[in-house]
């Protein structure tokens, strides 16, 4: 899990990447077979996973600084 801003950073870059390629894709490839269809969705979904790790990353950062502020 990330643990600083670089390693936010990094992942980011990650998403943008992955989404990036995607769109390229997509964009440049109009004949749809279905392989790659099937290459697309694993895109899709890989970047999902990688958004979905964040956000649960982001969350407990979160409620671990409120905590302390608590304490």
């Amino acid at each position: 899990m990330p643990r600083t801003k670089k390693d936010y950073k990094e992942i980011f870059e990650k998403i943008y990447e992955e989404l990036s390629l995607l769109q390229s894709t997509l964009v440049n490839d109009l004949s749809f077979s279905d392989s790659k269809v099937d290459s697309y969705i694993v895109r899709i979904e890989r970047a999902w996973r990688i958004l979905n790790r964040l956000k649960k990353s982001i969350l407990s950062a979160k409620a671990k600084s409120l905590r302390k502020r608590s304490l």
